[in-house]
């Protein structure tokens, strides 16, 4: 500690424990309490340690015991501050939060803006009641708690529940979470323990197990409920529902309807469905479309067709989705009644022109007054159910390699042959029918 450093800052001063410790005063102090800024054997960097007492022959016992312990700790690779984890979080928050701010990440704004909502909610609903009082020194310590958490977390609703947190939940909960749920919930909390390691907070992360749940054993299917999609072009579960769709949607532009003020949401949902099931976009994708996102480009035989532009949240995976031609008179639809239609505007916003984050909760709304909620196997039908709608069709009818399909939809070439490899040999039939004479005609009933 240098001279000019101690006239600056401190008032008083005093070495002890080997030139290890530093006692000291700060300069203008109402309370001249005595601190100490300690160095570890082996360690870099100070820790630095309010002993609370003016007394300074008993700051100089304080601080010898703060030092051991101190010592003891480092030499057992134990985390050395002690801070509860509401505070912890607290300052992981404002690192988030400052991340937010930055003008580097403006590309990123809208997923940076979704993760910090997803840590405030799990810290609000779960954590804080969980272990914002416990010290994180006992968290790394005695990781049991933390063992212990998933399984809390899954009976939560069941068994820990208050009264008052079940009627603020007013029944928009799960009584068992879907273990995906609390798989991402640990995730979540792990990445806190690492940004609290790298910052030196704790020692080391602590390990978080996941909870083992059930599995589907058909990999054929996908977990969310799908539409019957006719093979020949004839009526189908699909086209039934696209015709619901539209009545539900052109009924509130009647002048008598009693849906008159809801013509902007519906058509919204109507667009949504209609983009997602006619290019394959993620739901969160489609949130996050601007007006000049969506263009038509002229094709080879002078149509145009319809591109949407995704920028993705990591560098060097943007693309372009080449869509059918659906999109474009929803797209167009949803213009014409919109507010907001420049370029720079959200395709889904809401009254104020802000981004819609979720229409989860509408399109449920909208499925379940159609009794359509689940699909003949009993599984529940999201906004993702359009996405494989989409995958169906292009496999199906459009005879799309799966390398192509995998590329234009985001995704992997393992995923797409793990839910659809059953689908390719009928997608290209009339191409392993070509030039065949015994098959060029087909099979009579007769045979």
């Amino acid at each position: 500690m240098s001279k000019n450093a101690s006239k600056k800052f401190y008032d008083q001063m005093q070495k002890c424990c080997g030139g290890h410790v530093w006692i000291y005063t700060k300069v203008g102090a109402r309370k001249p309490r005595w601190s100490a800024r300690i160095s570890l054997p082996g360690r870099t960097g100070y820790v630095v340690r309010s002993l609370k007492t003016t007394d300074q022959e008993e700051a100089l016992v304080r601080a010898r015991e703060v030092f051991n312990e101190l010592k003891d700790r480092h030499r057992l690779k134990l985390p050395l501050n002690k801070m509860k984890f509401r505070e912890l979080f607290s300052i992981y928050r404002e690192w988030r939060v400052s991340r937010l701010k930055d003008e580097r990440n403006e590309r990123r704004r809208g997923y940076l803006q979704s993760r910090l909502r997803y840590y405030d909610i799990q810290m609000r609903c779960y954590w804080d009641e969980y272990m914002g009082d416990l010290d994180i020194l006992d968290l790394i310590a005695e990781p049991e708690t933390l063992i212990r958490y998933g399984d809390w977390r899954i009976a939560y609703w069941q068994k820990h529940a208050t009264v008052e947190r079940l009627r603020e939940s007013r029944g928009r909960h799960r009584d068992v979470p879907a273990y995906g749920t609390v798989h991402n919930e640990l995730r979540a909390l792990k990445s806190i323990f690492i940004w609290a390691e790298k910052r030196r907070y704790v020692d080391h992360v602590p390990h978080i197990p996941h909870p083992q749940g059930p599995r589907s054993s058909d990999k054929d299917h996908a977990r969310f409920g799908s539409f019957e999609i006719s093979r020949d072009g004839g009526d189908s579960e699909w086209v039934a529902f696209t015709k619901l769709l539209n009545r539900w949607a052109e009924e509130a532009y009647r002048p008598d309807s009693e849906w008159k003020h809801q013509v902007w949401p519906r058509e919204r949902l109507r667009a949504l469905i209609f983009i997602i099931s006619h290019s394959g976009l993620r739901a969160t994708e489609a949130y996050s479309l601007k007006h000049r996102d969506i263009t038509l480009r002229p094709g080879p035989n002078g149509m145009k067709y319809p591109v949407i532009k995704i920028l993705s949240v990591k560098v060097g995976k943007d693309r372009e989705v080449i869509c059918n031609d659906g999109v474009w008179p929803a797209y167009q639809r949803l213009c014409e009644v919109s507010r907001y239609t420049s370029d720079d505007d959200w395709v889904f916003a809401n009254a104020r022109g802000e981004r819609i984050k979720d229409m989860a909760h509408t399109h449920q709304r909208f499925i379940e007054s159609l009794g359509l909620r689940y699909d003949k196997e009993g599984r529940r039908r999201t906004l993702t159910s359009y996405r494989h709608v989409y995958a169906t069709m292009r496999l199906q009818k459009g005879g799309v390699p799966i390398a192509m399909l995998a590329e234009n939809m985001g995704t992997s070439i393992e995923m797409i042959e793990r839910h659809y490899s059953h689908l390719q040999t009928w997608g290209v039939r009339d191409v392993l029918r070509a030039n065949s004479p015994l098959l060029g005609g087909g099979i009579s009933d007769d045979a």
